[in-house]
C-alpha cells in the first residue's frame, strides 16, 4: 500500500511541474517596470465615472490630480494605451500614463490611497 501510495504521489508531482513552468513561461519580462507596476496620474475625480459613488467622488476631489501604481495591465487599460508600450521603458525607471479611462481596480486603488493620513 505504500508503495502505491508513493507512487501516486511521484506521478503527481510530475504532472504539475509543466504547470509550474508555464506560469514563468508566460510571465512579462521585468524591464525596470517596478515589478509589473506602473505609476497612474489620475487627474480628476471625473475619470472614474460610475466606479464611484457621489460620496467617494466628493472625499476624492480634493486630493486630486493623484498618482497611483497599478499592474501593468489595469494601468494600459485606464490609460488606454497598449502594455507592451508601458513596458518598453528604460532599465531603472518606472512607466507611467494618464489615467484616461476608470475602472473598479483604480477606483479602489485611489479609495485606498486616499484614506491614508498626510506625510508630514
Amino acid at each position: 500500500m505504500l508503495r502505491f501510495t508513493t507512487t501516486i504521489a511521484a506521478a503527481l508531482a510530475l504532472a504539475s511541474a509543466p504547470a509550474f513552468a508555464q506560469d514563468d513561461q508566460n510571465a512579462l519580462p521585468d524591464h525596470g517596470t517596478a515589478n509589473g507596476m506602473v505609476n497612474v496620474s489620475v487627474p480628476n475625480v471625473d475619470v472614474l465615472g460610475d466606479f464611484v459613488s457621489k460620496d467617494q467622488a466628493a472625499s476624492l476631489k480634493d486630493g486630486l490630480p493623484m498618482t497611483v501604481q497599478l499592474p501593468i495591465g489595469i494601468a494600459a487599460d485606464a490609460c488606454g494605451v497598449n502594455a507592451s508600450d508601458l513596458a518598453k521603458v528604460k532599465a531603472g525607471t518606472v512607466p507611467s500614463c494618464t489615467a484616461k479611462n476608470g475602472s473598479r481596480a483604480l477606483a479602489e486603488q485611489l479609495l485606498k490611497q486616499g484614506k491614508k493620513p498626510p506625510k508630514e
